[in-house]
């Protein structure tokens, strides 16, 4: 057995093995797996390292070798792994911060989503803790970690995002100037109206290598 945690909301009692996920009443004597045909999802056979409740009730399970899976009010299952923004497919343990996020330990990084997105934190950030094996949350919001010879913490820090500069520029069909417009001057289209836009955005909450940005147009009403 890897890990346990008693179900709050039904007072079921879960197991995490290396042959997969187990629940039981404590009064009762018999086991019941959570196999894959119950759910479609074979990770949940996978080798169980960590089991945790958040706050809402929602169940959290970490695995060896399949990364992580939460459990919906829906009673299916949701699996993330590396490619959903996991920095690892190994869970070592996972714990919670006072603003809701959840966090997960791998062997040389820390995850954490916030039910959106996901970020993570490793060498490039400044963490020190090599081979974590166990997350604490203190009263002050840091995250503890503890791992081989060594100890740490990191306080999250709610980061107001930089004010983007924006440059906007427009030329009507047929003509050959681009005329400038304010970023909040309400402007009204003609059809045919060609637009080019640069933006220019600051981070410097999260190191270089890192970096990734997302870009997004909403048309309005052509008048």
């Amino acid at each position: 057995i890897n890990a346990i945690c008693l179900v709050k909301s039904n007072d079921q009692l879960w197991i995490g093995t290396s042959e997969g996920l187990y629940f039981a009443h404590p009064d009762q004597s018999e086991w019941k797996a959570v196999a894959p045909e119950e759910n479609g999802l074979s990770p949940v056979k996978d080798s169980v390292r960590v089991i945790y409740q958040d706050s809402q009730g929602i169940m959290w399970v970490g695995f060896d070798n399949s990364g992580a899976a939460s459990l919906l009010s829906s009673g299916k299952w949701e699996f993330f792994d590396p490619a959903d923004g996991l920095s690892s497919y190994e869970v070592q343990d996972i714990t919670e911060d006072d603003r809701g996020r959840i966090w997960f330990a791998h062997e040389d990084a820390l995850s954490f989503y916030d039910g959106i997105t996901w970020n993570s934190l490793d060498i490039r950030d400044g963490l020190r803790v090599r081979s974590i094996r166990a997350l604490a949350r203190y009263e002050d919001g840091s995250i503890w970690m503890s791992g081989l010879g060594s100890v740490g913490s990191y306080r999250p820090t709610v980061r107001v995002p930089p004010v983007p500069g924006f440059a906007f520029e427009r030329r009507s069909p047929g003509s050959p100037v681009w005329k400038a417009s304010d970023s909040d001057e309400k402007i009204k289209w003609t059809v045919g109206d060609l637009m080019r836009l640069e933006a220019q955005v600051a981070d410097l909450g999260t190191v270089r290598s890192k970096r990734r940005f997302r870009y997004y147009i909403q048309y309005g009403e052509m008048g």
